[in-house]
């Protein structure tokens, strides 16, 4: 009987053997057999959503790539407009959630030579100034960030006005009824201050309003760069050569 049971199992274990060696056959070499194609759908199927998840990570990444590029580019570009100015490109490492639209640190430092009150843009324009500065690394307040301190001279149209930021808008006061300043007009710096270069687009006038005492208009303005997605700065500094 054990010799008998022993054949029973060898002639089993040969059948299934060819069985699979049948079934690998038919995948790999008999496309066109509905049989192969069953096969590879059972072979292949713990694979399809593997598959789809890397290409979709994969197009992701060359977007991300994509848009990097173009924003170096423009970085490039802003280099050359500002001859007067050293330009020192910079990367945003670190942004507190909760403090979203006050400050960013960046990977450059005092060893760059950066120090506190120079500007910092962007391809689109001024976005703040450095306020703190360590070894390798600035602390860059943003234009939109709520520090009292917070206040530029700018010119809009043909005035010279202050920047301030107000209940979480920016805005100018003191214009007066008179002044020909509406929608539209753009906002750049005004150079008053020797860290920042005169010119540089910062915003535009979106809305005026009377202020308390309806003696004068109160401009709301909008910013040029976008605040929210930042990845890369560039530090301006006197070039002395």
């Amino acid at each position: 009987m054990k010799k008998i049971d022993i054949k029973y199992r060898v002639i089993f274990a040969i059948g299934f053997i060819s069985l699979i060696v049948i079934a690998l056959y038919l995948t790999f070499n008999v496309d066109s057999l509905y049989l192969s194609k069953a096969v590879k759908e059972i072979v292949y199927f713990p694979f399809n959503d593997l598959n789809n998840s890397i290409d979709v990570i994969g197009e992701n990444l060359n977007n991300e790539l994509l848009l990097e590029n173009e924003e170096l580019k423009k970085e490039i570009e802003l280099d050359k407009s500002l001859s007067n100015f050293e330009v020192i490109d910079a990367v945003v490492i670190a942004r507190n959630p909760s403090y979203w639209l006050n400050s960013i640190t960046i990977n450059k430092g005092k060893k760059d030579g950066l120090k506190e009150g120079m500007a910092c843009v962007v391809s689109e324009g001024l976005i703040g100034s450095i306020s703190s500065v360590t070894i390798d690394t600035a602390t860059v307040r943003l234009l939109s960030s709520i520090d009292n301190e917070n206040k530029l001279s700018v010119v809009v149209g043909k005035y010279n006005k202050v920047l301030e930021v107000s209940e979480n808008n920016l805005v100018i006061r003191g214009i007066l009824k008179n002044e020909e300043i509406k929608n539209g007009d753009v906002v750049k710096t005004s150079g008053l201050s020797n860290l920042f270069p005169s010119g540089i687009a910062i915003g535009k006038v979106v809305a005026l309003s009377n202020d308390n005492y309806d003696s004068s208009l109160i401009a709301r303005i909008e910013l040029f760069a976008d605040i929210n997605n930042l990845k890369f700065v560039s530090v301006l500094k006197r070039d002395l050569s």
